[in-house]
């Protein structure tokens, strides 16, 4: 299951990759109930820790996928808006 999560590939930018998408979902889901299982089992595990990690990562991973263009338009309009304030302060003259 680790290697389906280090391998889920996200894609919401149109409604196959969004269909698509829905396996990888699934899997973390799965992955998060069989940590909360093992945290309640065996809280003194190293392997907690690691999992946990991978766990982390791999929502990171589908939360920066599921919300890369608002990631980019944001990025372009601030740096839109800090070149019209330049412009507007004379700096760039």
């Amino acid at each position: 299951m680790g290697s389906a999560i280090r391998n889920a590939n996200w894609n919401f930018d149109n409604k196959e990759g969004k269909i698509r998408s829905q396996y990888p979902d699934a899997v973390l889901e799965k992955f998060n109930q069989c940590l909360i299982l093992m945290k309640h089992v065996a809280p003194t595990s190293p392997m907690a820790k690691h999992f946990e990690k991978v766990f982390k990562k791999a929502k990171k991973r589908r939360f920066l996928a599921k919300h890369k263009s608002t990631f980019i338009f944001t990025i372009f309009f601030g740096v839109l808006a800090f070149i019209i304030i330049l412009g507007l302060n004379g700096v760039l003259d």
